[in-house]
């Protein structure tokens, strides 16, 4: 299982008060927990544990839009992975100079393909990790044999990329 994203913030002894430090919209946020000498712990973690409640309400925020360990885990299907994580991806990388960089036509394209050979498929409605190799031969054989080889192929690569970044 990959690890799950996400921040977990940091407990500080700042004089005379135990602060939770995280950052929330990319901006640098602190939060004032209690009194040190209301609660004289020892380290950081036992602070953690003591107002985990309090912590989790605060992360869960800050932490919205990082992929949780659900997606990681592959429980998505692939038609919610596609619509909640790779469109994202893709307008990310379309913010990227160089190699990496991303086109907006090609993301239209993209688009365009999703919402023609791929949406409302059966194997959209697969969860992420249970898709085998015979899943997307029989997705691709159940494509219209009118359409172009061209077509053909880049219906393939579309959901080749989109395993490519799931697998990451």
């Amino acid at each position: 299982m990959a690890r799950p994203r996400g921040q977990r913030g940091q407990i500080k002894q700042h004089g005379s008060n135990w602060l939770f430090v995280y950052y929330l919209n990319g901006k640098r946020t602190h939060v004032v927990l209690a009194p040190v000498n209301v609660y004289p712990f020892r380290n950081p973690e036992q602070v953690r544990e003591k107002f985990s409640p309090q912590i989790s309400d605060l992360l869960r925020t800050a932490n919205a839009e990082v992929p949780n360990a659900a997606m990681l885990d592959g429980l998505l299907t692939l038609g919610q992975y596609i619509e909640r994580v790779y469109w994202k991806h893709c307008e990310m990388r379309q913010q990227l100079e160089g190699a990496n960089h991303m086109e907006p036509s090609t993301i239209h394209g993209y688009r365009k393909v999703y919402q023609k050979h791929v949406e409302g498929k059966p194997i959209t409605a697969m969860q992420i990790n249970r898709i085998t190799a015979k899943d997307g031969q029989d997705w691709l054989n159940s494509l219209p044999q009118s359409l172009s080889h061209k077509t053909h192929l880049r219906a393939r690569a579309f959901l080749s990329g989109v395993f490519t970044v799931a697998v990451r």
